[in-house]
């Protein structure tokens, strides 16, 4: 998580949706990287290690869910964007149109208080 910046985290489990969500990102990737905005894809059934600790995405996404105290519907993707702080401010599960745009204005609100 950046220090001054929130950052949108995306766990996906590589089929439709979440492919497109990726289609997505790719079009809108310019204004991610002007906005300061990180864009992480965490992949539901990889692992990976960081120093002594194997990470499952699968875990990431339920500590997520967990965190904003919703139910996981088990659609993928699920797609978060953290405060630098590490608090939520926007989630969704599943594939919605224009999702990273969503990403964008949110956190376009969130520089502007």
């Amino acid at each position: 998580v950046s220090a001054n910046k929130p950052t949108a985290v995306a766990v996906i489990d590589g089929k439709e949706p979440s492919r497109h969500l990726i289609v997505d990102y790719e079009k809108s990737k310019e204004e991610f990287v002007k906005s300061g905005i990180k864009m992480i894809f965490i992949k539901a059934d990889n692992e990976s290690s960081v120093g002594d600790k194997t990470i499952k995405g699968q875990s990431v996404g339920n500590t997520l869910i967990g965190t904003a105290n919703v139910k996981f519907l088990g659609n993928y993707p699920i797609l978060v964007l953290l405060k630098p702080d590490g608090t939520i401010v926007y989630l969704s599960q599943g594939y919605k149109i224009s999702s990273q745009e969503e990403i964008l204005k949110v956190a376009e609100q969130l520089a502007a208080e």
